[in-house]
């Protein structure tokens, strides 16, 4: 399953993220995604799983401002940064070398204009995206049982996340 990928609409908003397929020798393109919504977004990271040596999924992580950055699949989070930023996680397929959209979601905490961003990610063997970033957010969600972020800078201070999502190949999250 999944949702396919087109090309974006005129006037989507700011700037959008894009995910680019060139040939082994760089002289064609194969396919090319986007992804976005009404304000601006970013891209920061991608990995390849090794699910497929020619068809691999492409896991990305970055920064959405838009209340309607695309959110597919079993999303944790709905893209509602009330004026801020929030990281966001994509996995996208490529059967037969088209873009497919298997899960994206929003992730971060919510307040005012403070933002969080998804810098860096690495997917483990079982298809679980690990994703490392920061947020200025006091409200950052965290798991049941797991103790809060250690904070001793203040509330508008910037923190380090690393969290994990687990989606095991056989597509339940």
């Amino acid at each position: 399953g999944g949702h396919t990928l087109a090309s974006p609409a005129l006037n989507n908003g700011g700037s959008d993220v894009f995910v680019a397929k060139l040939s082994a020798n760089g002289a064609s393109l194969l396919w090319l995604a986007w992804m976005g919504g009404a304000l601006d977004e970013q891209a920061n990271a991608i990995v390849l799983d090794k699910s497929s040596v020619s068809e691999p999924k492409v896991y990305l992580t970055g920064i959405t401002a838009s209340p309607t950055f695309p959110v597919a699949g079993p999303a944790m989070q709905a893209c509602s940064p009330n004026t801020g930023t929030l990281a966001f996680v994509a996995e996208l397929s490529q059967p037969g070398n088209v873009p497919n959209l298997v899960y994206s979601t929003c992730w971060g905490g919510v307040s005012g204009t403070l933002g969080n961003s998804g810098n860096a990610i690495a997917v483990d063997s079982l298809g679980a995206a690990y994703v490392t970033g920061t947020t200025f957010a006091s409200n950052f969600p965290i798991s049941v049982g797991i103790p809060a972020p250690y904070n001793t800078m203040g509330a508008a201070s910037q923190a380090a996340f690393v969290v994990g999502r687990a989606c095991p190949r056989t597509g339940h999250c």
